[in-house]
């Protein structure tokens, strides 16, 4: 639980705030206001509370490092509870982070995380369970998911309701995904069928992402005007 606060509450909120401080400055309105409001905070942490709260981690990080020697894995509810839309838009920091309660520390305290199905709650929600370890224990804990899923009398899903829902949807793409380029596969793997090529309006700017692989570009809306691109 205190990992969990230094995450969300202490300073490692400064961190967000680092990578959004351009736009927070610049345009703050294009930031979700419960988001905004979070990272805003940020501002206000000094350089002696963050200092404090990687000495704070580095000590849970000792316990945590025992707590393995006695514990080969952490079984914990995925989240709590749910709730419904409504119910988080009234109040949607203090139920994200009940949503999160058993999970919010695995992050900060380097830990290994898998989540899987374990049937419904009385109300016929879902409920799930999260596998956690230390580091590099993933391909264990999906050795263990498997098993208990193998084990698990869960009740089928219920019939998906498409009668209300197109059977394909038509998908653009750019870049990598085009046809005859190297990611066309992901979704010609998936039945994807090729419709045409077509032009994007005039209004766009297209860059080339550095250090990706394959050469990835960024199709960015520009209110200045751009280049039309097939």
């Amino acid at each position: 639980m205190e990992a969990a606060r230094l995450l969300y509450s202490g300073p490692w909120v400064a961190e967000r705030t680092a990578s959004l401080s351009t736009l927070l400055s610049s345009n703050p309105d294009a930031v979700d206001p419960t988001v905004r409001d979070i990272v805003a905070a940020g501002e206000s942490i000094t350089a002696g509370e963050a200092f404090r709260g990687h000495y704070r981690l580095a000590e849970l990080m000792r316990q945590t490092v025992e707590l393995w020697q006695r514990v080969d894995v952490l079984a914990f509810p995925t989240t709590g509870t749910t709730y419904r839309i409504a119910e988080v838009n009234a109040a949607p920091v203090a139920l994200n982070s009940n949503l999160g309660y058993y999970t919010n520390f695995v992050n900060l305290l380097d830990m290994a995380a898998v989540a899987i199905p374990a049937g419904m709650r009385s109300n016929r929600t879902g409920f799930g369970i999260t596998l956690i370890g230390p580091a590099d224990t993933d391909n264990g804990l999906l050795d263990l998911a498997g098993d208990y899923l193998k084990l698990a009398e869960l009740p089928k899903p219920p019939p998906l309701d498409t009668e209300k829902y197109m059977e394909t949807v038509k998908l653009a793409v750019v870049g990598a995904h085009l046809k005859d380029m190297p990611l066309h596969w992901q979704l010609s793997s998936r039945n994807a069928s090729f419709v045409g090529a077509f032009e994007t309006a005039p209004s766009y700017k297209l860059y080339a992402m550095e250090d990706t692989v394959p050469p990835n570009p960024a199709l960015v809306f520009s209110e200045d005007g751009g280049t039309s691109h097939v």
